[in-house]
């Protein structure tokens, strides 16, 4: 017997209460489980959980009426073409035809509405034109992702186009299934055969076989899903809300330059400011010792990309053994302290590391580990507000390959109010941050949500 409960869908307890329903099996069902149906306050929160819990009961009991059928043979899959040279094809005509690329695309896009290029319309003959509700997937680096368009245009042959099927399978059903741990993971498998590097071709999607039952049960598959994913886009405005806030109420009570008791201090002054390369024979020494895997007495090698703000991701590509880290004690990170990325696109990303897990100082980043007496966070807000930005854009230096030095930053003056005022500020600061926090983790469990169900809503067996 499988037994669904709410931690492993990511349900909090907290709020939901639970009831356990037991679906005895009928015929077509292919095993008795129970599923715990939460309930809360508010019956615009309990309907989802109550009809997904009719649909996959009915999913079971129809596991005869649905068909499996290759892609294939059910809509047109083809690759996209590319005219070459493609700069002899491109142009500021009005009239001209839409190019889609992968920058058209935004992180985590369903749709694809706007293009930035358009291709002549000889271009357009030697390429492959799409209409809108046609889906468009990757065929590398981030392969097998579905796009549906919102407007006409031409693909590359770095897309995939799915068109031509609307008779058998309905838009938000096959996006749906797309997404699918079912699909995904036979894609990811069949593209990886081939080598190193993973490529998803036509012959694969046409090959790939998918559950269709009836239009009305997919139509009523996709209404349940939506009501997740309506609440995952509603949690994200009130993040971006609720981050607006906090960024508009952290650079008002920040305006502190010229205040009353507030003093002026360079960040030199306040703390020992490092990177890994200042004064250390990093490429002799710490390079060849790094690790590629996490092991015992090794401590994780801390890179740019592992930290934003207060998140740190401690999961790291490098880790570095334990003899050498004893031998570099200036680049250990082992209390709270600030980082700041100094070298590249992500110069200025400032993060607050808590302490809490010992790490080793990685490439293009500066610690500034501060005098006992010095409020840490209040520092890191200051540097993450329009006053910290400013101070490092206006030393940052290079086009291709932005720069900032350790001498410079030694040399940033920042308005020091009263150690009091310095915690008040931060108290303030801290229930926005808090707060987005919450809803940050209500997303992500909501994500979970939608994920389990879909799964579950798309298994006919």
């Amino acid at each position: 017997m499988n037994t669904y409960t709410a931690h492993s869908v990511g349900v909090p307890t907290s709020v939901y209460r639970w009831n356990p329903l037991t679906i005895k099996p009928l015929s077509g069902a292919s095993s008795l489980f129970t599923l715990l149906v939460y309930s809360s306050a508010g019956s615009a929160e309990r309907e989802p959980f109550a009809l997904v819990m009719n649909v996959i009961t009915n999913s079971n009991i129809m596991s005869n009426m649905v068909e499996w059928k290759k892609l294939g043979d059910i809509m047109s899959i083809v690759r996209g073409a590319s005219p070459r040279p493609i700069k002899n094809y491109i142009t500021n005509d009005p009239d001209g035809i839409n190019w889609i690329k992968i920058g058209d695309v935004s992180p985590n896009a369903k749709y694809i509405t706007t293009t930035a290029e358009k291709i002549t319309r000889e271009g357009a003959a030697k390429s492959r034109h799409l209409n809108v509700g046609d889906f468009i997937l990757s065929n590398s680096m981030s392969f097998g992702r579905p796009y549906i368009l919102k407007t006409d245009g031409c693909i590359h042959d770095g897309w995939i186009a799915m068109s031509d099927f609307e008779k058998i399978i309905s838009s938000g059903y096959l996006y749906e299934v797309l997404n699918s741990e079912l699909v995904q993971k036979y894609w990811k498998k069949k593209a990886n055969d081939g080598g190193a590097m993973s490529n998803l071709n036509s012959d694969i999607v046409r090959g790939t076989i998918i559950p269709i039952p009836s239009l009305e049960e997919q139509n009523r598959i996709v209404g349940i899903l939506e009501t997740f994913t309506d609440s995952i886009e509603n949690l994200k405005k009130q993040i971006e809300q609720r981050r607006k806030q906090y960024e508009f109420y952290r650079d008002q009570l920040l305006d502190l330059e010229g205040k009353e008791g507030v003093e002026m201090k360079t960040l030199g002054e306040l703390s020992l400011i490092v990177t890994k390369q200042t004064g250390f024979d990093y490429s002799s020494k710490i390079k060849p010792a790094l690790q590629i895997k996490s092991i015992d007495n090794a401590i994780p090698f801390l890179q740019t990309k592992n930290f934003t703000g207060r998140k740190f991701d401690y999961n790291t590509d490098y880790y570095v053994p334990t003899h050498i880290v004893n031998q570099f004690p200036k680049i250990v990170l082992d209390k709270k302290c600030l980082l700041l990325s100094i070298v590249g696109a992500s110069i200025g990303n400032v993060g607050l590391f808590p302490g809490t897990t010992k790490c080793f100082l990685g490439g293009a980043i500066c610690v500034l580990k501060f005098h006992e007496d010095i409020n840490v966070h209040y520092i890191y807000e200051i540097m993450s507000s329009w006053y910290g930005q400013k101070l490092i854009r206006s030393k940052t230096k290079g086009a291709g390959q932005a720069t900032i030095t350790v001498e410079d930053i030694r040399n940033f003056t920042i308005p020091l109010p009263s150690a009091k005022e310095q915690t008040r500020i931060v108290s303030i600061l801290d229930t926005f941050e808090a707060s987005i926090s919450n809803l940050e983790a209500q997303l992500e469990q909501r994500q979970k949500q939608y994920e389990y169900y879909r799964n579950q809503l798309l298994t006919f067996e």
